[in-house]
Formats: structure tokens, sequence, C-alpha cells
């Protein structure tokens, strides 16, 4: 994996970089926690009456399931109005050695019926202009190249729209791939992916089946 010219995670990055969400696709939710770490006193009276008399839905607001390397993870939009729910497969890549995540993989869609998106959330010293590129495997001829949409404080995200040859090359093997972009020095940094799980996981996101809260 290693090869003139290209750094490992471990070494690009002296440190690992706190995710400012775990992806893209769920970053309109990313707020609501928010309220979760507001004290009894911060909250006002009109508030608490309403969380009181708000009815709490017999299904979880939030549900999960794992798929080998992948988590299928579901939240309902609007628990108060309506059943739909925002859906997507993710996958944290590590730096060597278990020292923390260090980016994030997620494939889903932001409305149902829009096509798939491959989002990457990788750390915020990489480097402009450049690709970043999820190879099938080490000497893939025709790795997906994500282009970069927007930097927020802690990460860059990069997206693809996911096409239907391109999902069925990367949900038919178990082998691993690798991630590969450039930090801010302009050195190649390659993180390894895990395509173990993917397939079910595709499966389970298409049918909307997660059972595991």
């Amino acid at each position: 994996m290693r090869s003139a010219g290209k750094t490992m995670m471990n070494r690009a990055i002296a440190s690992p970089v706190k995710l400012a969400a775990i992806s893209a696709l769920l970053a309109m939710i990313a707020v609501a926690p928010s309220f979760a770490q507001k004290s009894a006193r911060e909250v006002k009276a009109p508030e608490a009456a309403q969380a009181a008399t708000t009815p709490v839905p017999a299904d979880p607001d939030m549900t999960t399931a794992a798929f080998g390397d992948w988590v299928l993870r579901c939240i309902r939009v609007k628990p108060e109005e309506t059943d739909e729910r925002l859906c997507e497969v993710s996958q944290s890549l590590m730096i060597e050695g278990g020292q923390g995540t260090i980016a994030q993989l997620a494939i889903g869609r932001r409305v149902e019926g829009q096509p798939l998106l491959l989002t990457a959330v990788l750390p915020n010293n990489v480097g402009f202009p450049s690709l970043v590129r999820l190879l099938v495997e080490e000497n893939d001829p025709e790795p997906l190249e994500l282009a970069w949409t927007r930097c927020i404080p802690g990460a860059c995200v990069a997206q693809i729209e996911v096409s239907a040859s391109a999902l069925e090359r990367l949900t038919g093997r178990d082998s691993g791939g690798q991630l590969g972009f450039k930090d801010s020095n302009a050195n190649d940094v390659v993180l390894p992916i895990s395509l173990r799980g993917l397939a079910q996981a595709i499966d389970a996101l298409s049918l909307g089946n997660v059972n595991d809260g």
C-alpha cells in the first residue's frame, strides 16, 4: 500500500480530526442533539410545555443496523408529522493503529427517488484543486472521482452521483478498496476501505429495512 509519493494517513495527519457531522447526507439533522445539551433551567416554559404534550411515536426516531463493515442508519425526518425517514449506509475510516475515526464514507439519497450519492467527509487539511478517488482495487483503471462540494469547521465534503454500473462494481466485491486524496502539502494520502457487507446494506437501504433500534 505504501509507495513512493504516497503517504499513509497516520503520517500525513499528526492527530485525528473530529468531524463536524456523520456525513453530508445527514447534515440537516446534525443540530437536533443540541437540544439535549440544554439544562432544565435553559429550556423556556413554553418549550417544556410543548415537549410534554407532543406524543411519543411507537416506532423509534432513529434506527441502525450493521452489515459487515457498513452501518445502515435511518432517522425520522419530522417525527411529529410523518413517518418519512432519511437513510444512508456509512463506514468510518480509521487511522493505522486504531487511533480514531479520521474520515467517513456514506451512500444515500437526499430525497426518495433521487440518485444515490456517495459522500466522503475528510479532514480539512486537504489540497486544492484536487479530486477524491475511490478505488475498488489497488490498481483500479476506473476509480470513482468525487468532487469537493464544501468545507465546514473540521471537515471537507466531496460527492458524486453513483451510477448503476458503479454501484454494481462497489457491491460486487468483498475485498478492500482505497480512498485517495491530496493533503495540503500536495502529498497523496491513501486510506483503506472495506467493501464487506456493502451489497447487503444497499439492499436493505433500498427496502428501508432497519429493525435494530
